[in-house]
């Protein structure tokens, strides 16, 4: 039985935690691991994408996630060359190993083929799906609107 005072925050970390190692070590294409965080160094998909770019984009497919400086950044703190995957927000809505995958691909789809309007229209489709299964807010939640 699990105490949900004792024993919740110790399994959401955990959760958190494996998802964050998940983005860094299923990935090929600069993922770099921080607890709780995944950083992805957008200089190794294309030298002049920057994060204010890619934040901008993948917002507009329905993920929301940061520009984020990455270690040695030669770009400023307001462009920066990378990006922060936040994994307690998704852990928060149930998600797990396997939607960190298609998440995973999601983003980089979306980063490869930023130019191709029909390849972003698939993945804000995959987005929406996602969400569907995954609502942020459960029904009858008493801040939802």
């Amino acid at each position: 039985m699990i105490d949900v005072v004792d024993d919740l925050p110790q399994l959401f970390a955990s959760q958190n935690s494996a998802q964050s190692n998940f983005f860094a070590t299923n990935t090929d294409t600069g993922f770099n691991n921080t607890p709780g965080l995944g950083l992805l160094d957008l200089r190794s998909i294309d030298e002049d994408l920057t994060g204010k770019e890619a934040a901008t984009l993948l917002d507009g497919v329905g993920i929301t996630l940061n520009r984020n400086a990455i270690p040695n950044d030669p770009r400023t703190p307001f462009v920066t060359s990378g990006l922060r995957i936040g994994t307690p927000s998704v852990t928060t809505c149930g998600m797990r190993e396997g939607e960190m995958e298609r998440l995973g691909e999601l983003i980089l789809q979306a980063l490869h083929e930023r130019a191709d309007d029909a390849a972003l229209k698939e993945v804000g489709a995959g987005v929406e799906e996602l969400v569907a299964a995954f609502p942020p807010y459960p029904k009858g939640f008493p801040g939802h609107v």
